[in-house]
């Protein structure tokens, strides 16, 4: 099914809109959207009616801002109010679209939301864009890569819930039995301590943030969470804090503008934290970094090497606190998905292959793998041809996430290339 995607806009900028909407068109034609705006509305009908409907059954509402969109009453008071009041319960995702650059956007709802084209430069502002067609197709872009999330995101948050609900019943269950003193399905207490152990730790800045956090995992029944900490937590709880996250099989860290006070080898508790985690399994570490806050020389370097990690696979970014439920939610959500079909007895070089083997080519490759002494064999085979890449046990254990940008690399040529032989 198209996801239904509602644009709001004032009449002034109908022009852009239409420029818009040409750049959208393929997403329309390949049934990955259905587009709707005021211009649909038959005659005879009751436009208000008709467009609080679509605007209550969107999936994603786009917000076209210029000038003339703020100064509007409707499009800023009524459609962008219901938008962003169904976008605080998760409902919809909003996305403003900077057309013509307009003073105080930022400082209202909108500046708590990702805005297009990228880094929220407008249409309109040929400093940045060479064309116009040039920063639509850019916007097109974004959609399309929310679009592409989207099963992901609806398939994350019915497992959350189905999840939850599991739990809920079967704790219910257990205390109901406990406290009739009937027989039922019980827990003993070493089953109570098999539920999901979940640690957080903050910088010393991010403590209502990390709040946030813990209470969006406490309605969850079947996760225990730990509070590992903030700041000089490290050091002045060195072996606990130490039991917490070696014994974790979840550990988010939550990074805000300042890492703390350097402790151990001149490193920040936070740091130490992660790389004590990232040693023993970096399959389990979730980062969190708010984006809003002004980062510190400590915080920049930090976050460098961690980007150097992971990519974009097990780090996200956040602009308020508000975002956090629905973030948490989903991330942990695709967490349980990833390691479901792994055990707690992986070597570091199995986890490596269960990740590296996902990667392929184009959708009907057969993967074949073997792990050697010094290296790991993956091997392709597309109609007939196998392709072999090589990569060093010393270097995967050196750069984890880099090994597998290199495998996704090597299938993007492998894949370009089969495509330009057929063509």
């Amino acid at each position: 099914m198209p996801v239904e995607v509602f644009v709001s806009y004032a009449h002034e900028d109908e022009r852009l809109w239409n420029k818009l909407r040409v750049h959208l068109e393929p997403l329309q034609r390949h049934g990955l959207i259905s587009i709707w705006h005021d211009r649909k509305i038959n005659a005879g009908v009751q436009w208000q009616c008709e467009i609080n409907n679509h605007l209550n059954t969107a999936q994603i509402i786009l917000l076209l801002v210029s000038p003339d969109f703020m100064a509007s009453n409707y499009c800023y008071s009524i459609e962008m109010k219901r938008a962003m009041e169904r976008h605080e319960k998760g409902e919809v995702r909003v996305v403003p679209i900077i057309l013509r650059p307009v003073h105080g956007w930022k400082d209202g709802p909108l500046g708590k939301l990702e805005a297009l084209p990228t880094d929220a430069y407008p249409v309109t502002q040929r400093t940045k864009w060479h064309s116009q067609d040039e920063a639509f197709s850019n916007v097109a872009e974004g959609i399309h890569r929310i679009i592409e999330r989207w099963e992901e995101i609806k398939e994350a948050g019915s497992l959350t819930e189905t999840l939850a609900q599991v739990g809920t019943v079967a704790f219910n269950q257990n205390e109901q039995a406990h406290l009739s003193g009937k027989g039922g399905p019980q827990f003993s207490q070493s089953q109570q301590v098999s539920k999901i152990k979940v640690a957080i730790s903050s910088t010393a800045d991010l403590l209502p943030d990390r709040d946030v956090i813990v209470a969006t995992f406490k309605q969850i029944p079947f996760i225990n969470i730990v509070v590992a900490g903030s700041s000089d937590f490290f050091t002045n709880n060195s072996f606990s804090t130490r039991e917490v996250i070696e014994e974790s099989d979840l550990f988010i860290l939550l990074i805000g503008g300042s890492l703390g006070h350097p402790k151990k080898g001149g490193k920040a508790p936070i740091e130490l934290e992660f790389d004590r985690v990232y040693k023993s399994d970096p399959t389990k570490i979730l980062v969190v970094q708010k984006d809003t806050v002004e980062s510190s020389p400590e915080q920049k370097k930090f976050l460098k090497q961690v980007s150097k990690y992971y990519k974009d696979d097990w780090i996200v970014k956040y602009a308020s606190n508000y975002e956090l439920p629905e973030l948490i939610t989903e991330c942990f959500a695709l967490w349980i998905k990833n390691r479901a079909s792994a055990g707690h007895q992986l070597t570091y070089l199995d986890h490596f292959v269960r990740f590296a083997i996902q990667r392929k080519p184009i959708s009907t490759t057969e993967t074949f793998y073997s792990v050697n002494e010094d290296y790991i064999e993956l091997k392709y085979k597309m109609f007939g041809k196998i392709y072999i890449l090589h990569l060093s046990n010393e270097q995967i254990y050196k750069d984890f996430w880099g090994c597998l940008a290199h495998v996704d690399e090597y299938c993007k040529k492998c894949g370009k290339e089969r495509h330009d032989r057929d063509f």
